[in-house]
Parts: structure tokens; sequence; C-alpha cells
């Protein structure tokens, strides 16, 4: 079978796919909607190129999940609202129908390529964000956003691409042994980035991040080497603490540890908004949702549920599960970061016309569908 990334010009295809998505705010921002055209004409490209497609249960309950999205539409009151998402949610679930066919699956040293250039193009966000972060208001030092060309975007939003950096970063010091200096420092400067959010998500997700790295050696050391990996996971946890203490702003740390006048369980209206989202879903139309567009709760999960209702968020959850099980399977320790720490967030936001969800999917399925099983760690081979 011919290998889709021996040919050169489907690797920059995907090079640039992910630089977009990355830097899509400010290019927009700056030129106008110009990076949907790109997404359609690769989209146009994998179609021409795969000519017949085949569906596995996973892709199955995501046409079903957009398909019956796009049919709430028939009692939704707001569908202006609702086009935001769903112009994303069909684009992006016709680019990973396509890539998840045979014919468009990479061999390890081209996949490593692409994750090569993801972290090098997330990390020069991250090198931006050491000069250009600036607080998120002259009335909130809690919260530092990066600011470029005059825009910037939420800072739950940005911490996710700090977070690619970062678990990059992490797998080539700790599985891939390479690039380790550099993927050090780059994952110094992001953690330290993620804190400056000021987001407590952003905690949570560097828990699970070296909780992956853990789970990953479960199978592979003897039990001395386990203690040894652990404590020095645990050490440079500590180091870490001492290092956010002593260089992040006192509002930002204070915000992130709950001192002062923010408490940590202050959620900026959030579990109000999920109770009255549930509460009007249960007591309108449970079964069938109230339709998409007719609410925004300010998480995707809550979202997605009292928009198309019991009968079909099933398959939503199977969809995200499914995806899940297949690199848990593997012991895929890099798809399985990088897939974690957008759904951690998407649930803490509306996500689903944010590029980082739909790309943590792509990533996964890519990493996942690897020719050589290069990203498969096992006792008999470790990257």
């Amino acid at each position: 079978m011919k290998v889709f990334a021996q040919n050169k010009f489907p690797y920059w295809l995907y090079a640039i796919y992910f630089m977009f998505g990355i830097y899509e705010h400010w290019i927009n921002g700056v030129y106008g909607s110009i990076t949907k055209y790109y997404y359609l004409f690769f989209l146009f490209y994998l179609i021409l190129k795969a000519k017949t497609f085949k569906l596995n249960s996973t892709l199955y309950a995501l046409i079903v999940w957009i398909l019956f999205s796009c049919l709430s539409l028939l009692w939704s009151d707001n569908i202006d609202h609702a086009m935001i998402s769903l112009n994303t949610m069909v684009m992006m679930t016709g680019i990973i129908i396509f890539i998840s066919q045979k014919k468009f699956y990479f061999d390890g040293v081209c996949l490593m390529k692409i994750i090569d250039h993801v972290f090098y193009i997330s990390s020069f966000l991250v090198f931006l964000g050491l000069f250009f972060s600036q607080t998120i208001s002259d009335f909130n030092e809690t919260r530092y956003i990066l600011y470029l060309f005059g825009l910037y975007i939420d800072p739950n939003n940005l911490l996710v691409f700090y977070f690619i950096s970062f678990s990059i970063g992490m797998y080539n010091i700790f599985y891939a042994s390479r690039n380790k200096y550099v993927s050090f420092m780059f994952s110094l400067f992001s953690f330290y980035l993620i804190l400056m959010t000021g987001s407590r998500s952003g905690i949570v997700g560097l828990f699970l991040v070296f909780s992956i790295l853990l789970w990953g050696k479960r199978n592979i050391f003897t039990l001395s080497q386990k203690i040894g990996f652990l404590l020095s996971i645990l050490f440079l946890i500590v180091c870490l603490y001492t290092f956010a203490e002593y260089v992040l702003p006192d509002a930002v740390y204070d915000r992130l540890l709950g001192k002062g006048d923010v408490e940590f369980t202050d959620s900026t209206g959030r579990s109000e908004m999920w109770m009255y989202s549930i509460n009007k879903f249960l007591n309108t139309s449970p079964i069938f949702g109230l339709g998409f567009g007719e609410i925004a709760s300010h998480s995707t999960f809550v979202t997605v549920l009292v928009s198309i209702g019991l009968l079909v968020y099933p398959v939503f959850l199977y969809f995200i599960f499914a995806i899940f099980y297949t690199v848990i399977k593997q012991n895929n320790v890099l798809a399985l970061m990088l897939l974690t720490i957008p759904v951690m967030q998407a649930f803490f936001i509306d996500a689903l016309n944010k590029r980082f969800f739909w790309n943590a999917f792509v990533l996964a399925i890519l990493l996942s569908h690897c020719l050589d099983g290069t990203f498969i760690i096992s006792k008999k081979k470790i990257i």
C-alpha cells in the first residue's frame, strides 16, 4: 500500500492546517476570515484523493450526532446562533471522516515530522507569550493573556495551545528521548504561561498530564524503575511548584490557590448557568432537546445535552469515549495527552466552534492510526 505521507505536498497540507488551527484567531483578525477557505480546500483535497470511504461505529456516531444537531434547528428559536457552531461542526466532521481512511494513514517518520511542526509552532506561541502577555484588563490582574496585533483570545482557550507545547515537550523528555533541551525549555515556559492565564482548569490539566506520563509506564518498568520514575515526576512537580510561587504575580498566584477575595470554588457563574440550562431542558424537552443554538451553558457537554436531548446524547458521548478507548488500549501516551486537555477544557467552555476541540480528535486519530505503531508504548518498543 502506498503511504500517503511519502508525498511531501500532503505533509505540508497538514503542517499548514495545524498552524492555522493555532493562529486562526489572529490570522483572521488581521486578514479577514481566510482560514475557512484553506479548511475547505483541505477537505476538498481529501475527498478527491479518497474517492471512496468506509465508516466504522465511531464515525457513524459522529454523523448521527451532527445530523440530529442540524435537524434540531427545526425546533430551535436561535438559528443564527446555532450556525456559528454548526458550520465548524459539519466541516470538521468531513475532515475527521476522511483522515480516518486507510489511504491517509502516516508512517511514524512522517507523523513525527508533523508532531515536531505542531510542537514548534505552539512553542513559538509560548515564546510570544513571554513578551506580549498583559493583564486581561486594567481592573483584573489575576489573568494574563497574549495580545498580538491588538487581538487576544480567552485565557481558557489560550491555555490549550500552551498545553500542546507542554504535552509534546514532556513526551519528548520522558518517552521519545529527543530534543530534550529544547523540550525542557519550552515545557518550562509553557508551564509558566499556563499558570499565568489564571485558569484553575490549568492546574487540573497539569495534574492530568503528569498522571498520563506515569500511567504510560505502568507495564514497562520494574518496580524499582517505577519508583524512580515516580520520584522523578514528584521532584519535577515540587520544582515547578516552587518556581511558580516565586515567579507568578501575587494576584495570579492567589487566584489559582483561592486566596484573598477570590475563592477556589468561584466558577465565574458556570454552576448557575449549568443549573439554569439543565432545569429549562428537563422542564421543556428532555428527550429531543431544546434545539441547537437555543442556549449556551458555558460547557460543551451541557450545551450538547440540552440541545439534542437524551435520545442522541449517548451517541455524542460514544464518539468521544470510542476515541479515548482506542488510544488508552494502545497505551498511546502522546495521543492521550493531546486529546485529554482540550476535551477537559471543553467541559468548562462552549468549544464546538473552537478548532482546538476538533483538532484534538484529528491528532488522536492520526497518532492511533500510525502505520508502524511508532507511538504505541509497549515493553518491546519505547521510542
